[in-house]
């Protein structure tokens, strides 16, 4: 388990002189024991990931939060103690609540996170069947006194004015809480949808803050292929900030760091992407796509090292990569390997860098899967061409300007390259 999933997991040295690894490991599964225990009740406000530092961990014996979780905890034993007593069925509902709990509650033992409220699914179960054993009583049947002085159930039910105060405050619960299940459900709709959820004050988690600078770097990229230059760089821009918000949270995790190279690559800052998305690489980000997908473009960009850059793409397509990614990369490497200088090879096989028939493979695969994008056509016909099979390529041409839209902006750069080849 992380320290990032899970702040229980506090290296010694990273305590204060006041600070108690005795209360970051004890307290702090005692709190969210609390906070759970009101989410039964409560369940607002709800965010969908827990990470640092959504829900701090306990270090010090004047933290409220200590002494919240331990008068909570003097409570709940008192009502464990009068349920044995004087109701057990009571006490097994509770138990029934309890014990699953107990199994993700990082108290027997430290699980890869600090809380979540999908861990309350079965905990809920029993939490009900206590609320309704408790609520239950108004709704009894009263007993009845014989000649023989024997207790009897009454014909007809109760119809007290408890009952039915009780019964309309459970139709309200019911009514309100069925009207929160309607809205969280819309929340599960996308992961945008979800992310959004997250309220501005509660956007703590590293992750969700990493979610945010992706969001903002897809928007960017929405509106460059839209053609306003200014709204994708401002929402690179917010990217940026996001990602540097991760990073000051969890400066030793590599979602931050990749964060912040994707968005200095949007930005144009090359050269400080390289080395952000390096130290990216060298935290643990070796399996992410777009991670590796940037820093092979950089490598060769920057650098010029075609044989690094050709070799992180194709770590890209082992890394099982989204369908517009794996066009992409099929499509890079095309380029790459026709456009890397002569002689240069890798330090690994010593084989070429420059392989003809390779990047032939890679464009068939890339044309294969995105047929009707006018710039995966112009790949293929290079490569063509690379190779001296002029014919092919002016087929290839043909096919491409019947098959790509008309509004392609590849289009008109395509015919004027098949009527060079007819014509010459």
């Amino acid at each position: 388990m992380k320290r990032t999933e899970n702040p229980i997991n506090l290296p010694a040295d990273m305590l204060g002189d006041e600070d108690s690894k005795f209360l970051v490991r004890w307290a702090t599964p005692l709190y969210t024991f609390t906070k759970a225990s009101w989410m039964m009740a409560w369940p607002w406000p709800l965010i969908h990931d827990y990470s640092i530092p959504a829900l701090p961990e306990i270090r010090r014996f004047g933290d409220p939060r200590l002494w919240a979780g331990v008068g909570w905890l003097a409570v709940f034993l008192i009502v464990l103690g009068w349920s044995y007593v004087r109701n057990r069925k009571l006490l097994v509902a509770i138990g029934l609540a309890l014990v699953p709990y107990s199994i993700v509650s990082n108290l027997v033992i430290i699980i890869g996170t600090v809380f979540g409220e999908r861990l309350l699914y079965a905990p809920s179960a029993g939490a009900c069947m206590a609320l309704g054993l408790v609520l239950s009583p108004p709704f009894s049947r009263p007993k009845a006194i014989t000649a023989h002085g024997k207790a009897t159930d009454s014909a007809r039910p109760s119809r007290s004015r408890a009952a039915l105060v009780v019964a309309m405050i459970l139709s309200l619960a019911a009514i309100a809480y069925g009207y929160s299940v309607v809205q969280r459900n819309r929340d599960w709709r996308s992961p945008e949808a979800l992310v959004l959820s997250v309220g501005d004050h509660e956007r703590t988690s590293f992750k969700v803050l990493g979610s945010f600078a992706e969001m903002a770097l897809r928007e960017g990229s929405r509106h460059l292929a839209e053609g306003d230059e200014q709204a994708a760089q401002a929402a690179f821009q917010r990217s940026l900030d996001y990602a540097q918000r991760g990073l000051q949270i969890a400066p030793e995790t590599w979602g931050p760091h990749s964060a912040r190279g994707l968005a200095l690559w949007h930005l144009g800052q090359n050269e400080e992407a390289l080395k952000v998305l390096a130290h990216a690489l060298q935290l643990g980000a070796a399996y992410d796509p777009r991670t590796l997908f940037a820093a092979g473009h950089l490598m060769v960009e920057v650098e010029g090292d075609y044989a690094t850059g050709v070799e992180l793409l194709e770590m890209v397509l082992q890394r099982h990569p989204t369908p517009l990614v794996r066009v992409k990369t099929h499509n890079d490497l095309a380029m790459f390997l026709i456009t890397a200088p002569e002689g240069m090879r890798h330090q690994t096989t010593g084989l070429p860098v420059r392989d003809l028939a390779k990047a032939l493979k890679h464009a068939q695969e890339a044309v294969r899967l995105s047929p009707t994008d006018g710039a995966i056509r112009d790949t293929l016909v290079r490569v063509l061409l690379a190779l001296g099979r002029r014919d092919d390529a002016i087929a290839a041409l043909k096919e491409a300007l019947i098959r790509i839209p008309t509004d392609d902006s590849y289009r008109s750069q395509l015919q004027d390259l098949l009527d060079q080849l007819t014509a010459s």
